[in-house]
């Protein structure tokens, strides 16, 4: 039941623009198809597994320049393929995810599958869409669409590794979007950018090296860098932070600074929690 769910959500004619078809670029057809074809490849492995363990978490993240944020609700059922995760790094799992996002008037959903052959080393694939019913306070919109719905795939590939007290978290992703109304290039917020009005690809790398002070208090160095290739433009953020973890709960600060093609160098803030009510086979 739920696999089928995952599948008709992945293949739903409702998720692709109403407007008249467009020809997308070769790249992001070519993309598009192989994220759609894993998935059924790896949905198809899936049916020969045991039971899954469900996962439950709520998370918030606001960042105050430019402004972004929202509160996430993510469901997962994660399947076992080897190994023992009490106490180690050594097993893999593979897990299906509903996350449900919202900001009040920018609202977004997004199913995905994430395959880890090793639970430190995995790919990610997934689509999702998302509607904004007000402009943004800190971009242009006049002369950038900020108000419509917006569909996207991605994959992403993620490694994490840690010795002793310090670790390393590097994540790559690929992300193809396009608005469902042609009208003119719009923006994305999180990355604070904007994307070309039929079809954009984004590339989005993401790197944390950080110390593990104690088993509840973490810091370190995060850097996220974006770009556009259609619309050429990128994004640039460097933050210290600090995190906080108490049994379920999480906590986090970030200080730093903001840059992209559309907004000057800034000083920017993040301010993070997550709850996580059932716990999750990922170990970040």
């Amino acid at each position: 039941m739920m696999i089928h769910f995952f599948y008709s959500m992945l293949n739903n004619e409702g998720m692709k623009p109403n407007r008249e078809k467009k020809v997308m670029d070769t790249q992001t057809k070519v993309l598009f198809l192989k994220v759609r074809f894993l998935i059924v490849i790896v949905l198809m492995f899936s049916g020969q597994i045991g039971k899954a363990t469900a996962d439950f978490s709520l998370s918030g993240i606001y960042r105050h320049y430019p402004q972004s944020g929202g509160v996430d609700l993510s469901a997962g059922y994660s399947f076992l393929l080897w190994g023992k995760p009490a106490n180690t790094i050594f097993y893999g799992y593979l897990r299906y995810a509903l996350d449900l996002f919202t900001a009040g008037t920018y609202n977004e959903a997004l199913v995905s599958v994430d395959l880890f052959p090793v639970s430190f080393l995995g790919v990610s694939l997934g689509q999702g869409l998302y509607h904004n019913s007000k402009d943004y306070e800190d971009f242009d919109c006049l002369r950038y669409k900020c108000i419509g719905e917006f569909n996207y795939t991605f994959v992403k590939y993620t490694l994490i590794l840690g010795y002793k007290k310090f670790f390393f978290y590097q994540s790559y992703k690929k992300k193809p979007i396009q608005a469902q109304e042609v009208d003119k290039d719009h923006i994305i917020p999180d990355i604070g950018l904007a994307a070309n009005s039929e079809s954009e690809n984004i590339s989005q790398y993401h790197s944390i090296v950080g110390w593990s002070i104690s088993s509840k208090w973490t810091m370190g160095y995060q850097y996220i860098f974006s770009q556009t290739v259609k619309n050429p433009g990128l994004s640039q953020s460097h933050f210290l932070l600090v995190s906080y973890k108490k049994s379920k709960l999480t906590l986090s600060v970030s200080l730093g600074s903001f840059y992209s093609s559309l907004k000057p160098l800034g000083f920017s803030t993040i301010g993070y929690f997550k709850y996580q009510f059932a716990p999750s086979l990922s170990i970040f």
